[in-house]
């Protein structure tokens, strides 16, 4: 599958994404992931998980980058299709912290600091739930066909409280945006502060054996849902190299499948992606 992305927009004078202080996490981030995968099981953590914090944060980047730029040039249903996935990325990956992983690691290690963590999704949680029932809202009122993502469980969500999330009104590309900045400082802040809680000394008071337990059993549950969209939003998110570290797959997988099978089904969403080209023959090299 060849891929042209999408030119990258600039980010506008008031971006959350350019402020000193989220830029500051980035940068704990990177260096908290710098090198390769270290070979002991304890370490792993704190280097993998910076990583896949980098990747959530980026691919809500693209999604605030290119609102504007999707209605312009008459691309939204393909933009809005990037964005419900983006949403969901971060939904996953705190849902499963929040009801499997961390209490898991309490309850084995005898320790509630991982529940701290959880404290801290209440600080975004509402607000970025409300961002992604907007998109799926305003992806509704274009398509047809039912999205392939999940549907969100926040049954009682107040959308009257976010005016700038008006569901009377099309896609407001500007208001969408001032929503996005509301949220992404105190997510990308808790983004870091977790990882003081994946030290190594903390990881061995947990165990190999229950450490690899659960993630045998999140593999297996991320493995449910269908590669075409969730594997391949994965694979677009980082570099290749942090990629084939993080979600080592087969020859075959990686090289012929991701690029020939899966990547195509959603290929123009691929192209809001921070790395499309992981899905080409020479990309996933």
């Amino acid at each position: 599958m060849a891929v042209r992305p999408h030119p990258r927009p600039d980010h506008p004078s008031d971006s959350p994404f350019r402020t000193k202080e989220y830029q500051d996490v980035i940068a704990y981030l990177r260096q908290m992931g710098a090198g390769t995968i270290p070979p002991k099981w304890s370490d792993r953590p704190q280097w993998e998980m910076p990583h896949v914090h980098l990747f959530l944060m980026a691919s809500l980047e693209n999604t605030y980058l290119y609102a504007d730029w999707a209605v312009e040039n008459k691309d939204l249903i393909n933009y809005l299709g990037y964005a419900d996935i983006s949403f969901f990325q971060v939904y996953k990956h705190h849902s499963t912290e929040e009801e499997y992983v961390f209490p898991t690691w309490s309850e084995k290690a005898g320790d509630d600091i991982w529940l701290r963590n959880i404290e801290e999704h209440h600080t975004f949680e509402t607000p970025l739930h409300a961002g992604w029932h907007y998109v799926r809202y305003q992806r509704s009122r274009l398509v047809i066909d039912p999205s392939p993502i999940p549907e969100p469980k926040d049954d009682h969500l107040d959308m009257s409280q976010y005016p700038d999330l008006d569901l009377e009104k099309p896609f407001d590309p500007i208001a969408f945006r001032r929503h996005m900045a509301s949220f992404v400082f105190p997510l990308v802040k808790h983004l870091g502060a977790e990882i003081s809680t994946l030290a190594p000394e903390l990881i061995e008071k947990v165990g190999q054996g229950v450490l690899k337990e659960i993630m045998s059993s999140v593999e297996k549950d991320y493995k449910s849902y269908n590669p075409s969209w969730f594997l391949c939003a994965a694979y677009t998110s980082a570099p290749m190299d942090i990629c084939k570290q993080l979600i080592p797959l087969p020859w075959i997988l990686r090289r012929v499948l991701l690029p020939f099978v899966f990547g195509p089904k959603y290929r123009n969403l691929w192209l809001y992606a921070p790395h499309p080209e992981n899905l080409t023959w020479n990309g996933s090299a």
